[in-house]
């Protein structure tokens, strides 16, 4: 029954890590995006 429980634990565990990457991933592709942007705009701000 122990065991049992835990494969299930760890089954649930294993099973969010991948949710928790993909939230990571778009969190950080949404701050580069937002980088990419902000010197955008100084490099534009340096021209004019």
């Amino acid at each position: 029954m122990n065991a049992g429980l835990d494969l299930t634990t760890a089954l649930i565990i294993f099973g969010w890590i991948p949710f928790w990457w993909v939230v990571a991933l778009i969190t950080l592709y949404r701050m580069r995006k937002n980088d990419e942007r902000a010197a955008e705009r100084t490099q534009e701000g340096e021209m004019a």
